[in-house]
């Protein structure tokens, strides 16, 4: 019989997890478009904890995701592609919700130009494969149950 998957945090836990990939990422976002300048030292760490709290912020329906999607993933592949998805959209999301509070309903990403849906998807590839590589601790294979059955008639007890 095929194995299924299962949620393996409980959701405090998930949350953690989703906080410090947000982090993460906005930790290697600043330093990529910063660079490590000593100087720069405030706004990479403000652009890290802004990435954190977005983690925070879409960690509550990432969870629902994988609660909903979990028993459908048939094999470990499925699971990393899952996950890296889930990170990515995550993070696109995050940012289209940002952009249309800041600059009005009219504006989000990818609206205008495909250079700034391309800087989009750059800047949540880190967070893509960063929960690609959480995937053990989000989801776990099980092996479903078998009924238990009459060995004369074949039917379940």
């Amino acid at each position: 019989m095929t194995s299924v998957f299962r949620k393996r945090l409980p959701f405090w836990r998930f949350i953690l997890l989703t906080v410090g990939i947000g982090a993460a990422t906005g930790l290697i976002v600043a330093l990529v478009l910063l660079g490590f300048d000593p100087g720069q030292i405030v706004m990479i760490a403000a652009v890290t904890a802004f990435g954190g709290v977005l983690g925070l912020v879409m960690g509550v329906p990432a969870e629902f995701a994988v609660r909903l999607a979990a028993p459908r993933l048939r094999s470990r592949v499925g699971a990393v592609l899952f996950c890296f998805g889930l990170g990515l959209v995550s993070v696109l999301v995050a940012l289209n919700i940002l952009g249309m509070i800041i600059q009005g309903p009219g504006d989000y990403i990818g609206a205008y130009e495909w250079a700034t849906l391309l800087f989009a998807l750059a800047i949540g590839l880190p967070a893509g494969i960063l929960t690609a590589c959480a995937t053990s601790l989000i989801v776990e294979p099980v092996t479903p149950k078998q009924p238990e059955v009459d060995l004369l008639t074949g039917l379940p007890l």
